[in-house]
């Protein structure tokens, strides 16, 4: 139900206004002024009785319209200048109407009342036919241009409404969609984190416990520790990295910086698979924490393909600054590049890493070697 605070006012103010405004008139009859006070009056007290319920049931905002163009035609036919009720009335049947032809013919009642009251305060001069008649048509034409104006703001309104509504629910179905997107996305990271670290420390494992077997089989005591030694310490490292990717769901610290830690990388690796690997670093720019990861993981891809496929003897990592970008360079003296198992995370997944910090990712392969160079933007952003 919409608010009555205005309501009360227009139907007891108006009318109570407009009772000194009668007494105003010239030549006004003293008893004709008292019937359309009293007319006035009960437009007020029919409104605080019961007219105010109209908005509530439809029964009685009928017998209310009914009563008050009565009341409007008795005021009117007693005192012109109470014809002012019409902008209480106009209003009121306009809110009360329930379609757009009841309010009209409503109007017309409206409208019909006070030319009725007009025509009995002129003593039904037939003379005064015509200007009543403009008089009505002249506020019944009024009271429908705002009604409509007003029922054209309406539908506008209800049209933002409806577009507002449908905004909300397009907004939330693309929150939705982005966290599905990032669902998704950490879904790839975690893939990726787990190809870049489990998976390639798993790898070292198996690798190292075929060369143990090969050692226990020809009776070498002294590699068979050597590689107990490096298969623990791998396990160690794996178990470091499981936890670090449990816990933080992040991506491993590059402690000390990049160029530390490929030498770290650079020296496991050696111990794992017995290829040697020599590290060059230039003066580099600051870097962010992201892109030293990036930079790390595609090292450690690097080296698991060499592990995996090139039978290399040797590899030489340079990180070096060339016109504001960071390069790594990864090259193995093997027998060249084999193509990936189907579903593999290796390259595609250092692209994938590379572009998230808007770098590029280039590979060469021939029977001397495979070449990798990775280059990202400097910077500690």
């Amino acid at each position: 139900m919409q608010s009555l605070k205005w309501w009360h006012v227009a139907f007891i103010g108006v009318p109570l206004l407009l009772i000194p405004a009668t007494w105003l008139s010239a030549q006004l009859d003293v008893t004709d002024w008292l019937i359309s006070c009293a007319a006035l009056v009960l437009v007020s007290i029919s409104w605080l009785a019961f007219g105010w319920r109209s908005f509530m049931s439809r029964r009685v905002a009928i017998a209310f319209q009914l009563l008050l163009l009565v009341l409007l035609a008795v005021a009117v036919a007693h005192s012109p200048n109470a014809a002012t009720l019409q902008a209480v009335l106009f209003p009121l049947v306009w809110t009360l109407a329930p379609s757009l032809p009841r309010a009209i013919w409503a109007n017309i009642a409206v409208a019909l009342a006070t030319a009725t009251g007009f025509y009995f305060a002129y003593d039904q001069n037939p003379d005064s036919f015509f200007v009543i008649l403009m008089i009505a048509v002249l506020s019944f034409g009024m009271s429908m241009a705002i009604g409509f104006w007003i029922g054209s703001i309406t539908d506008r309104a209800d049209e933002v409404s409806r577009l507002l509504a449908e905004l909300t629910e397009a907004q939330e179905e693309i929150a939705a969609m982005n966290r599905d997107a990032g669902v998704s996305s950490e879904r790839e990271r975690m893939a990726r984190e787990l190809h870049d670290t489990i998976a390639q420390s798993l790898t070292a494992i198996v690798m190292v416990t075929q060369r143990a077997k090969v050692d226990a089989a020809s009776g070498d005591t002294a590699g068979l520790l050597e590689r107990l030694d490096i298969l623990e310490d791998s396990a160690r490292h794996a178990l470091v990295e499981t936890r670090t990717l449990v816990a933080a769901g992040a991506p491993i610290e590059v402690h000390g910086g990049i160029v530390p830690a490929l030498g770290r990388l650079a020296e496991r690796f050696e111990r794992e698979s017995g290829v040697r690997v020599q590290v060059r670093a230039d003066a580099l720019p600051p870097l962010s924490r992201d892109r030293e990861v990036v930079l790390l993981r595609c090292a450690q891809e690097s080296l698991a393909n060499v592990r995996k496929h090139a039978e290399a003897r040797t590899v030489r990592m340079l990180v070096e600054d060339k016109a504001g970008d960071v390069w790594l360079t990864v090259v193995d003296d093997g027998h060249g590049f084999v193509e990936r198992a189907a579903g593999g995370f290796g390259i595609d997944g250092m692209r994938d890493r590379l572009s998230l910090v808007n770098g590029s990712l280039d590979v060469s392969s021939s029977s001397d070697g495979t070449r990798i160079v990775a280059r990202i933007p400097a910077g500690a952003q």
